[in-house]
């Protein structure tokens, strides 16, 4: 693989994971059809594409997405003349591909609230619920941005997200009280983050999901094995939309470039849609 590729994704912003799986399966790729990159021609690369049919959409889309980026590459910086990776075609995902992760009402937010082990895990998923947060932005806040945070109210947390794209989060009341109280309790650490582990250390998104299915299970909730980070993150979009807020403000608070992504997070509720049809009239 052309080293200078790795360069190219960083000049793109692509997070550190990206280029890892674009390296990854690039590499795979060029293995398998075993020829120098100005040799490959598009049905090495169909016959590359066999090779993984049993793998969800998903899964076989970020393989494509990896080489028809790297093949684009190529082209621009005039390493080949032309692009075998062009006309690849993606996988179609239907909505029977996609397995729909749990909708988590209002309420069932405020019983994981109220049944919070400490007020670290308290002040996290208030976090969480209020501001629509990716697990990697909540634990890359420092205590240094908390204390220093703007806006007219000293309430506007600058946020480091997807792409070093930068954007501003509002913690509201509770949420900062609870964030304050968690802070009078927080382990003396050399480290510099927000929240950290009962040892001091940063807090590792595996653990901290383990900790969300143990508050959703002991708060009753029925999915809760389903419970991720990811989830409350889904239910901050979908409460929002409920509520009437603009899709375009929700898509600005969440960090999407596109209204489409946001789109994804927002859950049908099956209640809304029996009503709606209840309330149908003509």
């Amino acid at each position: 693989m052309n080293n200078n590729y790795i360069t190219y994704l960083q000049s793109q912003n692509r997070s550190p994971l990206t280029i890892q799986n674009y390296t990854k399966y690039i590499n795979m790729a060029l293995n398998y059809i075993g020829k120098p990159e100005n040799k490959i021609v598009y049905m090495d690369l169909v016959n590359w594409k066999s090779t993984f049919t049993n793998l969800k959409p998903n899964s076989q889309n970020i393989r494509i997405s990896a080489i028809k980026s790297y093949f684009g590459f190529l082209k621009k910086a005039g390493i080949i003349a032309s692009d075998p990776a062009e006309e690849l075609e993606k996988q179609k995902i239907r909505d029977c591909d996609v397995k729909q992760k749990p909708y988590i009402e209002a309420h069932y937010l405020r019983d994981m609230v109220n049944n919070a082990r400490t007020i670290r895990d308290k002040a996290i998923i208030l976090l969480f619920a209020t501001t629509g947060l990716r697990v990697s932005e909540l634990t890359g806040i420092t205590l240094n941005q908390y204390k220093n945070m703007g806006g007219n109210d000293g309430r506007e947390l600058t946020i480091v997200g997807k792409g070093n794209k930068t954007r501003r989060v509002y913690i509201n009341d509770e949420t900062k009280m609870a964030i304050d109280c968690y802070l009078t309790t927080r382990p003396q650490s050399g480290y510099d983050n927000l929240f950290l582990s009962f040892q001091g250390g940063p807090i590792h998104s595996n653990n901290l999901s383990q900790t969300l299915k143990a508050v959703a299970k002991k708060a009753g909730y029925s999915q809760w094995k389903d419970i991720c980070n990811h989830a409350l993150r889904s239910a901050f979009a979908t409460t929002k939309a409920e509520q009437g807020t603009p899709l375009t403000t929700i898509q600005a608070s969440m960090g999407h470039a596109r209204l489409e992504t946001t789109l994804i997070y927002i859950k049908r509720n099956q209640g809304a849609i029996n009503d709606a049809m209840k309330n149908m009239a003509f």
